[in-house]
C-alpha cells in the first residue's frame, strides 16, 4: 500500500530475474518488525523508540488509536534464522523468498503496557493515522518453519526487557 513495499517487491524482482540471467542465488528475506539491542533509530521500530521515550521521560506520539497488531521478531531471534538458512543453501536454491517473523501477534497498546510494566512513569498519545498505516501485519511463516524445524521465539516481554536492559545502558545514572 506504499511506495516502499512497491519498490522493495521490485528488488525482489529483480534479483529473481538475475536468478536466472546470471545464476545468481539470492536470499530474499521479508521480515516482520525487529527490535532490540544496537537498534538506533527514533523515527522506526516502536519498540525501541517506546523504550527510548520512557528512559528520556518524553511522552510518544502513537499513529492511531494503538489497537494495531504486528508481528514483532527479536533481533537476536532473526539473526539465529539468518544462520540456519545460510546453513541449509542447497535448499534455498529452489524457493529464495521467505517471510521471517515471530508469529507472535501483539496490539502497539499491549507493547506499551509491556515498556509501562518496568518504567511506570512512562506516557503516549494517540495522533491521527495514516491512510497508509497497516492495521494488522503479520506473516506466513509455514515456508520458512518447514525448513528451519521447531523454533522457539522469544517471546515480546522477556525481548523487551532484554531490549530495556541493554538500551538503559546508554543512560548515565
Amino acid at each position: 500500500i506504499s511506495s516502499y513495499g512497491v519498490v522493495k517487491l521490485a528488488i525482489e524482482k529483480y534479483l529473481v530475474q538475475y536468478k536466472s540471467l546470471y545464476g545468481l542465488n539470492p536470499l530474499i528475506l521479508r521480515l516482520s518488525n525487529p527490535y532490540g539491542p544496537f537498534h538506533y533509530s527514533m523515527r522506526q521500530g516502536i519498540c525501541n523508540v517506546a523504550i527510548e521515550h520512557a528512559l528520556q521521560e518524553t511522552p510518544l506520539t502513537v499513529w492511531g488509536d494503538g489497537s494495531a497488531q504486528k508481528d514483532f521478531i527479536f533481533v537476536e531471534d532473526f539473526v539465529k534464522v539468518l544462520f540456519l538458512l545460510l546453513a541449509k543453501q542447497e535448499a534455498c536454491k529452489s524457493q529464495c523468498v521467505f517471510n521471517v517473523a515471530s508469529g507472535q501477534i501483539s496490539s502497539v497498546n499491549n507493547l506499551l503496557q509491556v515498556v509501562r510494566s518496568l518504567i511506570p512513569s512512562f506516557t503516549w498519545h494517540y495522533a491521527e493515522a495514516s491512510a497508509l498505516d497497516v492495521s494488522r501485519f503479520e506473516l506466513d511463516t509455514t515456508l520458512l518453519l518447514s525448513l528451519i524445524g521447531d523454533f522457539t521465539f522469544t517471546p515480546i516481554e522477556e525481548g523487551i526487557k532484554r531490549t530495556f536492559e541493554w538500551t538503559k545502558k546508554k543512560y548515565p545514572k
